[in-house]
Formats: structure tokens, C-alpha cells, sequence
């Protein structure tokens, strides 16, 4: 049974009424094992809730409702708090990440780039000036390997914020189930709790599969690399789209190029690859079985809607759910079975 979508060649051209040749190659699935099936053994250290974690998450969802109020005017200090207007440009387009309109910046912030922020100190509100800088790209080589950029901001009032003071009455204005101050951190807590969970839960997933990955024993063909590069690629263009973006777009944010994300992306799709076949052959190799629902439920993940087996098998569909539905299956027995040790 093909593993890929077969290539079709037309041997000849058909004519009217006359028969003809078609060649048709196909890639067969690859016969792999793992040099051992037992549980495996990663090093990592687990997420701990405290006490220090829990008065972050607050102070993140006060910073959330925190307000702006004008202050008296001056010239621009480093650790002042101004609203600005700002338009960035890269070799005559607009940076979109580096514009706006009466944005908030934090003279002692992260939000634009150092050599900008040190051009703003000094000016008065209501002054504008245009700036050239530049920028060191990521993993820059030498000197001259930067970004160069030309805004023009003009500095619109000097900012005050106002931080929320934590109160009961504040508690309940803005979560209406919730009380007091006390039942805010509590239900704090739970939040953090559960997302350290599910952190945890997550990067043991992923140590475990990268250790049972080394186990495997095979040899996959090209066309799989590059079947799982192009899937890749085009979900990445995809979820970009969703997002009204382009991949011009995300090289200008990401401060990066093509050939550098192509790279990414090759890396990235082999490790996928040979992580999933892991997968499979150790679901294989403990002899490991599937009931429907565990197909059905696979198939939801990754197709939407609720398929039952008999729509996947008429669709073409059932030979994918069920290796998802394998791998899941696999990895939550990694999981479950895993050896974990502290750094």
C-alpha cells in the first residue's frame, strides 16, 4: 500500500479511442523498530508553583488594567513613561511593529529598539524628529550585517500610570464570582497551578519523545523528508494567513530571511518525522491496540468535526486517524512510564 501520493507519468500521449501507458511510482511505508521498547529516562526540572509565581500572575492581571493619565510636561528622561506618534521605515515600507499611533512607550521598555529610545530622550512633548538607526540582525556574522530603519516620532504628552489598588470591592467589580482579595489569589493560584500541569505535562511529552526518537533503527526515504517539510511549510503559510499575514511579513518581524526559516523548517520536519515514526514503532513493538473512539477521537483532533470510523474508512480518511491516534496513544504510555531526574 503507497505510504505517499503516488506520481503518475503518461507514458504516451493518448489518442482518440486508443489505449495507453501510465508509470506510476509509489514509496512504500519503512519497516522500523526502536533498539529497545522499554520505558524511557529524561532529565528535567519540573515547574513548582510558589508563592514569589503566584504574585507574578497577580501583578501581570493588575498591570492588564492599569490607566494612563497625562503628567506635566518635560524633556524626555530615561525612565519616563510617553505617548508618542511613530512611523518606521525599512527601505521605504512601512515596519508595522515599529509604528503607531499614540503608543505608550516606556523610556526604560523593550518595545522599540535601544538606539530609538536614546534618540527620544531629550526631546519636549510636542517635538518631532526624524531618526536613522540600526539594528544587529539575529545571529549577526559581523559589523555590517543590520537592519537600518528611519522613524519619524513626534513626542505627544508625558505619561503617568496609575496602578490598580487591589481591594475587595475592586475584586468583585471586575470578576463578579469572586469575593475578596483573598479568594482572587486563591483562584490565582488554581490558574497557575494548572498551567504548570500542563507545562510540565507538555515538556516531559517532548523529552520523551526526542529520547525514544534515538532509539530508532531504519532507514526513512527522501520523499518522506520532504513530504513532512512541504506539510510543514504550507501550515506555517496557512496559520500565517489566518492571521492576515504574509511570509514577507513574518521576515520583517522576525527580523530573519528564507533561507534561514527554510532551514528551520527542515530541521524542525525531520524531527517531526522520525519523532512520529518513534512513535508508531514503539505502539507496534508493545503490541499496544485501539478501540473506535480512540480512532474518532484522533481523527477530531486533527480533522475537526466527529467522524465515526465508518466515514473515515468511505472518506480515505481511517489509514491517518488511526496512526494519530497510535502516536497518541504511544506517547501518553511515554509519559505515564517516563524516568524523570533533576538537573
Amino acid at each position: 500500500t503507497p505510504a505517499l501520493t503516488p506520481n503518475i507519468h503518461v507514458l504516451d500521449y493518448p489518442a482518440d479511442g486508443e489505449g495507453f501507458a501510465v508509470e506510476l511510482s509509489v514509496v512504500e511505508q519503512p519497516r522500523l523498530t526502536l533498539s529497545s521498547y522499554e520505558p524511557v529516562e529524561v532529565v528535567m526540572d519540573e515547574v513548582a508553583v510558589t508563592d514569589r509565581l503566584i504574585a507574578a500572575r497577580v501583578a501581570e492581571v493588575l498591570d492588564h488594567y492599569a490607566a494612563y493619565e497625562e503628567a506635566d510636561p518635560h524633556p524626555v528622561r530615561v525612565g519616563d513613561i510617553v505617548a508618542i506618534d511613530v512611523d518606521t521605515q525599512q527601505d521605504n515600507k512601512m515596519v508595522p511593529h515599529l509604528s503607531g499611533k499614540r503608543m505608550i512607550l516606556e523610556m526604560d521598555g523593550e518595545s522599540m529598539p535601544a538606539p530609538f529610545l536614546e534618540a527620544v530622550v531629550g526631546m519636549d512633548v510636542g517635538e518631532t524628529k526624524t531618526v536613522e538607526y540600526a539594528v544587529p540582525r539575529p545571529r549577526a556574522i559581523t559589523p555590517d550585517d543590520v537592519d537600518r530603519y528611519v522613524s519619524t516620532v513626534t513626542v505627544l504628552a508625558q505619561q503617568r500610570k496609575v496602578e490598580v489598588e487591589l481591594t475587595d470591592a475592586w475584586v468583585h467589580a471586575h470578576y463578579p464570582t469572586i469575593d475578596t482579595v483573598a479568594e482572587f489569589f486563591a483562584e490565582t493560584r488554581k490558574d497557575v497551578e494548572y498551567d504548570a500541569k500542563l507545562f510540565n505535562r507538555d515538556t516531559l511529552a517532548h523529552l520523551a519523545n526526542v529520547e525514544v526518537e534515538k532509539r530508532l533503527v531504519g532507514d526513512i526515504p527522501d520523499e518522506f523528508y520532504q513530504a513532512s517539510y512541504r506539510s510543514l511549510m504550507n501550515k506555517f503559510e496557512a496559520d500565517l494567513s489566518q492571521q492576515g499575514k504574509t511570509l514577507d511579513d513574518y521576515y520583517e518581524e522576525e527580523q530573519t530571511n528564507e533561507q534561514e526559516l527554510s532551514v528551520k523548517m527542515l530541521i524542525q520536519s525531520g524531527e517531526n518525522l522520525r519523532q512520529g515514526f518513534a512513535l508508531e514503532a514503539l505502539f507496534d513493538g508493545r503490541g499496544m491496540t485501539l478501540a473506535d473512539e480512540d480512532v474518532e477521537s484522533a481523527a477530531a483532533r486533527f480533522f475537526g468535526g466527529s467522524p465515526t470510523v465508518d466515514e473515515l474508512r468511505r472518506t480515505g480518511r481511517a489509514r491517518l486517524a488511526e496512526s494519530m491516534a497510535k502516536r497518541a496513544a504511544a506517547l501518553s504510555w511515554l509519559v505515564d512510564t517516563a524516568v524523570v531526574r533533576g538537573e
